[in-house]
């Protein structure tokens, strides 16, 4: 491998990390934000739930990719959001329909 490829290849990987980590944090934010307004049910590590909102989201992602008649990426990321939006919101709390 040349310079130029590992320096590429450096300079991709920081970006990507920091990519990702950015998204972790916004997506931990909400849910902190919903834990402290009562929403969000505070036994769940914003962190860990900001991370598996993104995995789950590479995982709809590279499915669809390979093959787009498999998934209907739109469909999924709407029954994800709806079942771990259900699944995090306080039983009788604030905002439940």
């Amino acid at each position: 491998m040349g310079i130029k490829e590992k320096k590429f290849r450096s300079e991709f990987y920081k970006q990507l990390k920091d990519f990702y980590s950015r998204y972790r944090k916004t997506f931990a934010k909400i849910i902190k934000d919903g834990q402290s307004k009562g929403i969000f049910n505070n036994e769940f590590s914003p962190e860990i739930v900001g991370a598996m909102i993104i995995g789950m989201l590479d995982g709809l992602m590279v499915q669809w990719i390979l093959n787009e008649e498999s998934i209907d990426y739109i469909e999924a990321v709407k029954t994800m959001n709806n079942i771990l939006i259900s699944g995090l919101k306080i039983k009788g709390g604030k905002d439940e329909d």
